[in-house]
């Protein structure tokens, strides 16, 4: 569990119905779960809206939505990976109480994992009608198991003065409206804080054991990479012969030691020569798929292309990183100062 101790009563009702859900709930000559997860994700937010020099929107809300994996079948053919519907495809959350009351975020899980448990066990039986009638060539298990592994940590605050930011969005208001020229302009300043509950396997173990493998003392895990609109590194080309670069610079990176998987920071290293055949190599793959939106500056195309990539956490054998040693060095002089007249 990330983001919230593990005594709390939304962490004790998930743990308690999760354990009690993986042990009854079956249908009579129907396929039991052989996996089942809960997510409850809390985000608190804070939102001012000014249009044309007046505050038109200021609130603060707490959200608490509820995700539901359950996996009917067995390991090899089980109920993922068959789109029945929209929300298959999306995977549409459902909304808990917000307040901390263990009977009722309870009594909600209860209620939310019965209609989950029943639309997986259609989309099995639509499944396995389609693959009767459409056999495939090379049969691939949908389950692959991974050791499990705990997190926990102190749950984030959302550390927002909403009159204070009213004051700032006022007087950006007063300096935007000196300007003659603006037919219509608007002001939106949001801040967001979440956490999350979630049970999941992880691949640090295969991480440390690659690692140990090839005798290194650590591996290392990229958490978040530049966004590649703004990275001067990063090119996209669509001729073969340009030598593009895959990844980006690492803004989170972390060393896994092999010894006694203490993680610590990893700062001041660049990617090196990463290309698409570094993923020739994939090890292990994690089962939490993620949306990276971009924008992308393409080879004969004048303005950036907006594109987005989802995947999963990926374990290679060899992907090389050098020490960054090409930054622009700071500024012999100050910065002068700019007065707008």
């Amino acid at each position: 569990m990330s983001g919230a101790v593990a005594d709390d009563a939304v962490a004790r009702a998930m743990a308690d119905e999760l354990a009690r859900t993986s042990k009854q709930l079956v249908m009579p000559g129907m396929a039991p779960p052989h996996f089942v997860s809960y997510c409850i994700e809390d985000t608190l937010s804070a939102k001012i809206v000014a249009t044309n020099g007046a505050i038109v929107e200021s609130n603060q809300k707490h959200d608490r939505r509820f995700f539901v994996d359950i996996r009917v079948g067995d390991p090899d053919l089980d109920n993922s990976f068959f789109i029945g519907n929209g929300r298959d495809v999306f995977g549409r959350p459902m909304n808990l109480v917000e307040e901390d009351d263990y009977a009722s975020i309870r009594h909600q899980l209860w209620l939310y994992t019965d209609v989950a448990h029943k639309r997986a066990l259609g989309n099995l039986a639509s499944k396995k009608a389609y693959l009767a009638s459409h056999p495939v060539t090379e049969e691939i298990p949908d389950f692959a198991a991974a050791e499990s592994a705990t997190v926990e940590g102190e749950p984030v605050d959302l550390d927002f003065d909403l009159g204070f930011w009213q004051e700032q969005v006022d007087r950006a208001c007063k300096a935007l409206g000196a300007f003659s020229g603006l037919q219509e302009w608007q002001i939106t300043v949001h801040a967001e804080a979440s956490n999350k509950r979630y049970s999941a396997a992880e691949l640090l173990d295969e991480l440390r054991q690659t690692a140990r493998d090839f005798g290194n003392e650590y591996g290392l895990l990229v958490k978040r990479l530049e966004r590649p609109e703004i990275s001067s590194r990063y090119s996209w080309s669509l001729e073969p012969e340009e030598s593009t670069e895959l990844m980006t610079d690492p803004l989170i990176m972390y060393k896994v030691y092999v010894d006694d998987g203490r993680i610590e920071p990893a700062r001041g290293l660049t990617p090196d020569d990463i290309t698409v055949r570094s993923l020739r190599d994939i090890i292990a793959t994690g089962d939490t798929a993620k949306a990276f939106n971009m924008l992308l500056s393409m080879s004969g195309q004048p303005d950036a292309c907006a594109a987005s990539v989802v995947t999963g956490s990926i374990l290679v054998e060899d992907a090389g990183f050098k020490a960054d040693t090409g930054r622009e060095p700071m500024p012999v002089s100050e910065r002068p100062l700019v007065v707008a007249q």
